[in-house]
C-alpha cells in the first residue's frame, strides 16, 4: 500500500514557467529604469548571474535579492521589484490540468507532502492563492532544510515525521534529478509531470492520470 505521495511544486502543481519568466523581466524593466539604464542589457546581466549560480545548493545564493543585488544596490527598489513579481504571480498563476480535481479526491490514509526550493514569499504567494495548506500534511521548503534540490533533507523530514517506508511511496516531479531520482534508489514508485523522461516509472500531463496510477501499482 502507498504510504505516501511526495509533490514538486513549481511546473507540477503549479504552471510556474508560464509566468514566471514575464514577471521576473518585468522586474529587470523596473529596475532599468531606476538605475537609468538599458533593461536589455540589465537582464543579459542578470541572467550571467543566475547562469553562474543555478548549481549552487545554497538557498541564498540562489535568491532573487542575491542576484539583484549584484545588478543593484538600492535595496528599497529590490524589494519593490519583487513585490512587483508577487502581484504577477498572484494574479496569473495556475494549478496544471488535473491538480484541483485530484486534491479533491479523498486520499484516505495516504500522506501528501509538498516539497519546493522556491524563494519563501514566492512559496507563500502560492500557498495562499491555491490553498495548498489545506491539501498537505507536510510541506517542505529550502528554508526548513537550508539547501535547494537535489537533496535528501527534503524526504528525511517526512519519513522520519510519519515513520513512512520509503519504498512505499510516490515521488512526483517535472525534473527527474531533483524531483525523483532519490525516490527512486530508496525503491519508490517515480512520476514525471508535463515532461518525457524514460527513467521514471510513469510520465503524465494531468494529475486525473495519477488517480489510474494509484490503483495499478500495489507496493
Amino acid at each position: 500500500m502507498i504510504e505516501a505521495i511526495f509533490f514538486d511544486q513549481d511546473n507540477t502543481i503549479v504552471n510556474t514557467q508560464a509566468v514566471a519568466p514575464r514577471a521576473y523581466r518585468q522586474a529587470i524593466v523596473y529596475l532599468a529604469e531606476k538605475l537609468k539604464t538599458e533593461p536589455e542589457k540589465l537582464w543579459c546581466e542578470w541572467k550571467e548571474v543566475v547562469e553562474e549560480n543555478k548549481s549552487s545548493l545554497d538557498p541564498k545564493i540562489r535568491s532573487l535579492n542575491y542576484s539583484f543585488n549584484k545588478l543593484c544596490r538600492n535595496k528599497k527598489w529590490i524589494k519593490e521589484a519583487i513585490v512587483g513579481i508577487e502581484k504577477m504571480l498572484h494574479k496569473e498563476l495556475e494549478l496544471n490540468p488535473g491538480a484541483k480535481e485530484f486534491f479533491k479526491i479523498p486520499k484516505g490514509e495516504i500522506k501528501y507532502i509538498l516539497t519546493t526550493e522556491d524563494y519563501p514569499h514566492f512559496m507563500k504567494v502560492k500557498i495562499d492563492k491555491f490553498k495548498l495548506k489545506n491539501y498537505f500534511d507536510l510541506i517542505v521548503g529550502n528554508r526548513d532544510i537550508g539547501s535547494m534540490k537535489p537533496s535528501l533533507k527534503y524526504y528525511e523530514v517526512a519519513w522520519e515525521k510519519f515513520k513512512l517506508n520509503p519504498a512505499k511511496c510516490i515521488y512526483i516531479g517535472d525534473k527527474y534529478e531533483k524531483d525523483c531520482e532519490i525516490g527512486a534508489k530508496m525503491g519508490g514508485v517515480t512520476v514525471i509531470f508535463g515532461n518525457k523522461d524514460k527513467r521514471a516509472d510513469f510520465q503524465i500531463t494531468n494529475f486525473l492520470e495519477l488517480s489510474q496510477i494509484l490503483k495499478k501499482i500495489d507496493i
